[in-house]
């Protein structure tokens, strides 16, 4: 297996369901939502992959700065929102 996204099935009662599954050096986020109470879920998913580019930017700088280190990649994250 070379790849896996994480799912959670809406139930009774649960209207919006989010995961985070890290596989093989990937971090992904899952977000499902019933649509017809929670028509906005795309704003969402949308939200937190803006959020952990800022996230990772910011990382990234103090790291360099901390060490002087050139910013070396560490693990993918998953940025298909839908």
């Amino acid at each position: 297996m070379l790849e896996y996204r994480p799912f959670v099935p809406i139930s009774h009662g649960v209207r919006v369901g989010t995961a985070i599954l890290s596989y093989n050096g990937t971090l992904s986020f899952g977000v499902t939502g019933d649509l017809a109470t929670a028509a906005d879920v795309d704003v969402l998913a949308e939200g937190i992959v803006a959020d952990l580019g800022t996230l990772r930017s910011r990382a990234d700088a103090e790291g360099r700065a901390a060490d002087g280190a050139d910013g070396a990649d560490g693990p993918v994250v998953d940025s298909d929102a839908r």
